[in-house]
């Protein structure tokens, strides 16, 4: 049997609760070549002091050990400088509040030396709670009883029934993972619907974790990157336990939005590097057309101009962002101006919308002649006959026009 060095990388964060039993569940690995990578993204609780308690302990079970605490970077990036440090041949990545079964790593490099063409796989998830417990959870990802309609022991009895409920008979029958001789790039953009705790070679992984400020969302990335790459394989065994609880990035509004960013991420790497991916699957997918409407219409909106917007605002370009993703993800909740078009007075820059996705020009033509109309009517209740026609409460209502469509 192969003794190959595989490297298990972690990334801890704010889960001292948590982190112990992690670790503990490492250490307990069938799997005997091991070394392990843990770096604290700035938790804020004692989550590095408990890694610190237990150090002894990791030094004796594992053939190198490294250990840091570090700024807050976020996940995205201190993956990238774990994997950096990686000597082994395999990456296993887990999350610092997920318990791996003990034969996880050996189950997953077994896989590996009987086929040596895939790049990555990994195990199906069970599911637990902040106690430890084993649970159930329902399609909105939230802990359930077994009495709940659509109640799932493991993430791919809920990722067949999630493909089912949003797109039918559409998958022809495709609905599971683990059916799948190696998971299809276009798949992911029909969700993504992959398990946690994967075993991928590390000259691959080093390949996929070239992150930047337009891919938070590190899982999404990687795994568009890998299906472009190699063989991705799904097993159908569990092999890690997924804690469902309060704090849980994937139930996090902010976490979706994110997630979306990434995505519009890569369909700029799809218009600009990789066109070959654009096959005709994908577009029986409405979750890849609801991104792509999107990032299309915005695209190519006569009121987006990205010499305009770099230039008004060039903090974008220095942070590394692209410049209409940045619009999408952040500029459109702060204000910002997608081109010189909406400097006019008579435009109401609104936080949080998509202006360039608006192809109600006759509603912006409205808002022009309203403003006009309420202005005139303010100027003119100045003059002592028309002031004692028009009510102060109209006079209010004019002014409040004016305040919500005035930039």
């Amino acid at each position: 049997m192969s003794d190959d060095l595989i490297t298990i990388i972690v990334a801890s964060y704010n889960h001292e609760r948590f982190i112990q039993e992690a670790l503990n569940a490492l250490i307990n690995q069938t799997y005997k070549n091991l070394e392990l990578i843990l770096i604290d993204d700035g938790s804020t609780d004692s989550t590095y002091e408990k890694v610190l308690e237990m150090k002894p302990q990791l030094e004796r079970r594992f053939v190198n050990l490294y250990i840091e605490k570090q700024e807050n970077i976020g996940c995205p990036l201190t993956v990238k400088k774990l994997v950096n440090l990686a000597k082994g041949k395999y990456i296993f990545s887990i999350a610092s509040d997920d318990v791996a079964n003990p034969d996880a790593i050996e189950v997953l490099h077994n896989f590996f030396l009987k086929n040596d063409d895939y790049i990555c796989v990994v195990g199906d998830n069970e599911f637990i709670d902040n106690d430890s417990k084993p649970v159930l959870m329902d399609i909105e990802k939230r802990i359930v009883g077994e009495e709940s309609h659509h109640a799932f022991k493991t993430f791919l009895e809920y990722a067949y029934i999630r493909f089912q409920k949003l797109y039918g008979k559409r998958l022809f029958g495709r609905n599971k993972l683990e059916d799948y001789d190696y998971i299809p790039y276009e798949l992911l953009w029909y969700d993504h619907l992959i398990p946690i705790g994967l075993l991928i070679k590390t000259d691959i992984m080093k390949k996929v974790t070239d992150f930047n400020v337009n891919t938070p969302v590190d899982d999404v990335y990687i795994h568009y990157q890998i299906t472009k790459l190699g063989k991705e394989k799904v097993l159908n065994v569990p092999l890690v336990k997924y804690r469902l609880h309060s704090k849980q990035t994937i139930n996090n509004s902010n976490h979706l939005d994110a997630a979306r960013c990434t995505r519009f991420y890569e369909l700029y790497l799809l218009d600009t590097k990789y066109p070959e991916f654009k096959i005709a699957d994908i577009e029986n997918s409405w979750w890849y057309l609801d991104h792509k409407v999107e990032w299309e219409n915005s695209k190519n909106s006569p009121y987006w101009d990205e010499k305009y917007y770099v230039n008004k605002y060039p903090e974008v370009m220095e942070q590394g962002w692209v410049p209409l993703i940045h619009y999408l993800y952040i500029g459109k909740d702060l204000g910002y101006l997608p081109s010189r078009y909406y400097e006019s007075i008579f435009h109401r820059v609104h936080k949080g919308r998509n202006m360039l996705c608006e192809k109600k020009l006759v509603t912006k033509l409205k808002r022009r002649l309203k403003i006009i109309y309420y202005l005139l009517v303010l100027i003119l209740s100045q003059l002592p006959l028309i002031d004692c026609i028009i009510s102060a409460k109209y006079r209010l209502k004019c002014m409040r026009g004016v305040k919500k469509y005035w930039r």
